[in-house]
């Protein structure tokens, strides 16, 4: 079954799959994110906004995100991807809260970071300068390098 698929037994399938992974993986309340489907261009999905918490993906040690996995907004929260494997912004939110932290990760393009960081754009030991990361996104907070 794919993703684009926008059946009713395709959606349930896939909010399933998406409840699971965050249970897994962020260990966060079901009270503390929503799922919204959104059709944008044709290609239906759920996006995850996540409220108050942060999203913890330090250390996480995939290449990627699974292909269902897309973040909407991170509201009063942290995105945080430091010391991953990540090499891909696949999924990636478009609105942090608070800080994003992809430092001393794998992550080889700016395509795909979040449009807004409210707080911190952290971004330590990666080959990106500031003027790469404000001309990629639409950022105007601190940028860390």
């Amino acid at each position: 079954m794919s993703i684009l698929d926008s059946t009713k037994s395709g959606k349930a399938f896939f909010k399933a799959e998406i409840e699971e992974w965050i249970k897994k993986e962020l260990n966060i309340s079901e009270y503390d994110y929503e799922l919204r489907w959104i059709s944008d261009n044709g290609k239906p999905y759920y996006a995850i906004d996540v409220h108050n918490r942060d999203v913890n993906l330090n250390d996480y040690p995939y290449e990627q995100l699974p292909d269902y996995i897309q973040f909407g907004d991170i509201v009063a929260g942290n995105f945080l991807c430091a010391y991953s494997k990540l090499t891909s912004t696949k999924g990636f939110p478009r609105m942090v809260g608070l800080t994003f932290d992809c430092s001393f990760s794998q992550l080889t393009s700016l395509d795909g970071m979040p449009e807004t960081v409210d707080r911190d754009f952290i971004c330590l030991g990666m080959p990106f300068t500031e003027e790469q990361i404000r001309t990629a996104t639409k950022v105007t907070c601190k940028v860390y390098l």
